[in-house]
């Protein structure tokens, strides 16, 4: 006598299998998007040592190329503002990327739109003493899990409500922030 499966011992066995795989699935991105979270926020730890130290050769932080006050960049090509962190001090021996741009992963050329974190350096503006009054000096701005940039028209006056937060879903909106004062979890008003 030959013995087997009925099919629907099949069938039940592929329904479990296919729940367990539903319960898996969503775990497993969640944790691929923490995973760059911490990524990014050991970057940014680490471009701030870098701009510290640059701070303490130099007496002061990086221009910010791409604000246009120098007339030397395009807006939004942070290239320029990052490459004196490598060239000609080796502050870092290379530029981390932002995770979670959407952009271009080239190397970048002076005059494309780089995947580089977004950094705002202190002017003589309004803007810049706004910043200077709750001791920011220098900004960087990464997109975060939702990809899209959610501070540029608004940092520094309103960043409440634009930064990330994984308590609110590890793909909920916001960007992920760090000044000289460090990461900036919940925001900021100026």
């Amino acid at each position: 006598m030959r013995r087997g499966f009925t099919l629907i011992e099949l069938l039940i066995v592929i329904a479990i299998i296919a729940i367990l795989a539903l319960i898996a699935v969503p775990n497993f991105l969640e944790a691929q998007t923490r995973a760059k979270v911490a990524r990014t926020l050991a970057d940014m730890r680490s471009v701030a040592t870098a701009l510290e130290t640059y701070m303490m050769d130099k007496g002061e932080y990086p221009p910010d190329y791409d604000s246009g006050q120098f007339g030397v960049a395009i807006s939004g090509d942070e290239y320029l503002t990052w490459v004196q962190l490598t060239t000609p001090i080796a502050y870092m021996t290379f530029m981390p990327v932002d995770e979670f741009n959407p952009g271009s992963r080239g190397t970048g050329s002076g005059y494309k739109k780089t995947p580089y974190y977004e950094y705002w350096g202190v002017f003589d503006n309004d803007r810049g003493r706004r910043m200077r009054q709750i001791g920011i000096m220098y900004f960087m701005n990464g997109v975060g899990p939702d990809t899209d940039n959610d501070n540029l028209a608004a940092f520094p006056v309103d960043y409440i409500n634009r930064a990330y937060s994984p308590t609110n879903g590890t793909v909920s909106n916001g960007d992920i922030g760090w000044s000289n004062m460090g990461q900036c979890p919940d925001g900021f008003r100026v």
